[in-house]
């Protein structure tokens, strides 16, 4: 009889815009068919901890896993978790996820955390599932925190694991439908994870110490299957790739866009505006036919000096920012820029 693991989405948004939990469905593809897992996500399920709570006793289920991002999910999360455990103290709590990374020491003093993956967590997570299944010491276990005769244990980070390498995202195990939503894209859109991470260092950024400037990419032709799939089996008409950054490498972009002309999908992705203004204008023609409609970047300030401060690196600045816009404006892309409040006084 295959253990089965329950893995919990807390609330992220607002009713009919969910979408896609990846963080959960990549490392539940690490399962493979050696584990059942079952996602409730907070987002579709309006009472999570008591549904966690009866399909915990009627799985016999040992191992909750949940992933947190600061913010509504941390808000969801840590009184669904009192409740869960005060319901079913000797169920194993698993907490992972921008939080859990950043802020363990504040996860770990509740007693409602046992354990707390620190970064990227597809292969420290099937260890650790492997390892609380079937014995083994947790001081082995890479990138896992957690506490031990009162005092905090931090064990060495795994390495970064190539996007490429890892399984897709187990779509036929949870009601993928449900996460196709309608935007300025389209009437069915999906979203995707096709990197990881970051390479560069702007200090008000929280993927730079989780990533440490390191970025993991799936290739061109794996994230065309993956559109392919949706397209087939969803009738996608709209993709969110939600990466840190989609557009590090142009050769890659353009090779993406090559394969998605035709789909007749419209998609969205994050970028950097340096990055995206030493594109040529052969590869804006590709990523314009293949159906991208709008680019969200950071402008984060209009001072050059504050610019400056934020580490922003490169040649980055509000005259290349003011281009981006004019020169997206010419292949039909729509810029989407964000900004950053306060960071003068902050860096006073």
């Amino acid at each position: 009889m295959r253990q089965t693991i329950l893995m919990y989405n807390p609330k992220s948004t607002s009713p009919n815009k969910q979408r896609m939990p990846m963080s959960l469905l990549s490392i539940a593809a690490m399962l493979h068919d050696d584990y059942d897992f079952e996602l409730i996500d907070g987002n579709l399920i309006s009472d999570p901890a008591k549904h966690i709570i009866e399909r915990a006793k009627a799985t016999q289920c040992k191992l909750l896993a949940v992933t947190v991002m600061p913010g509504p999910q941390v808000m969801q999360a840590v009184p669904a978790c009192k409740r869960i455990k005060a319901a079913l103290p000797d169920l194993t709590i698993l907490w992972g996820g921008y939080f859990a990374s950043h802020h363990y020491q504040i996860a770990l003093r509740e007693d409602y955390v046992d354990y707390a993956v620190v970064g990227q967590g597809e292969i420290a997570f099937r260890k650790f599932v492997d390892t609380f299944y079937n014995g083994g010491s947790m001081a082995d276990m890479p990138s896992l925190a957690y506490c031990e005769n009162g005092q905090m244990v931090v064990n060495n980070k795994a390495p970064v694991a190539p996007l490429e390498n890892l399984p897709r995202y187990p779509y036929h195990k949870i009601d993928t439908d449900s996460y196709i939503g309608t935007s300025y894209l389209g009437t069915r859109v999906a979203s995707h994870h096709s990197s990881w991470g970051c390479p560069f260092a702007c200090n008000f950024c929280a993927i730079v110490p989780l990533a440490k400037q390191r970025w993991s990419a799936e290739s061109p032709e794996r994230v065309a299957d993956v559109m392919h799939y949706l397209k087939q089996n969803h009738n996608i008409n709209g993709m969110e790739f939600h990466d840190m950054d989609f557009f590090v490498k142009e050769g890659r972009s353009a090779e993406i866009a090559e394969r998605m002309i035709g789909m007749d999908i419209s998609w969205w992705a994050l970028g950097r505006v340096d990055t995206l203004m030493g594109y040529s204008d052969d590869t804006y023609e590709k990523l314009a036919k293949s159906g991208l409609k709008m680019v969200f970047m950071g402008a984060e300030s209009g001072d050059d000096e504050t610019l400056k401060m934020m580490n922003k690196g490169g040649s980055s600045g509000v005259q290349q920012t003011l281009d981006i816009v004019e020169r997206m404006k010419h292949f039909g892309i729509v810029p989407e820029l964000s900004f950053v409040l306060g960071t003068y006084h902050l860096n006073k």
